[in-house]
C-alpha cells in the first residue's frame, strides 16, 4: 500500500509540475508546496532546507521536483518564516 501511495504522490507532482511552465518556479520556494500536499495527504511533516520547505510523507521526502533526499537535523526544530507565514519545521539539508 505504501508503494501505491508513493506512486500516487509522484504522479500528482509530475502532473502538476508539467501543467504549466511556471508551476515549478511558483512552488520551488517557501512552504506553498508543503501546504498543498498537507491539504491532500495525511501525515505530512515539514522540513526546512534553507531554500524551501520539503514534505515528508511515510518517511519519503518530496518537493515540486519529485522525491528528494534530505539529511535531517532533528535537534533543530523551530518556527520558520515563509512567504505564506510561519511554519513549524525540522531542519534538514536537501542532498539532491
Amino acid at each position: 500500500m505504501e508503494d501505491a501511495k508513493h506512486l500516487e504522490i509522484l504522479y500528482f507532482i509530475d502532473t502538476l509540475r508539467n501543467s504549466n511552465e511556471v508551476i515549478e518556479t511558483i512552488f520551488s520556494k517557501g512552504s506553498k508546496f508543503h501546504l498543498l500536499l498537507d491539504s491532500i495527504y495525511d501525515g505530512c511533516e515539514p522540513y526546512n532546507t534553507g531554500e524551501s520547505i520539503v514534505t515528508s510523507i511515510n518517511g519519503r521526502f518530496y518537493d515540486i521536483t519529485g522525491e528528494v533526499e534530505v539529511f535531517i537535523i532533528p535537534q533543530l526544530k523551530g518556527l520558520y518564516s515563509t512567504e505564506e507565514g510561519l511554519i513549524e519545521a525540522t531542519e534538514g539539508i536537501k542532498i539532491n
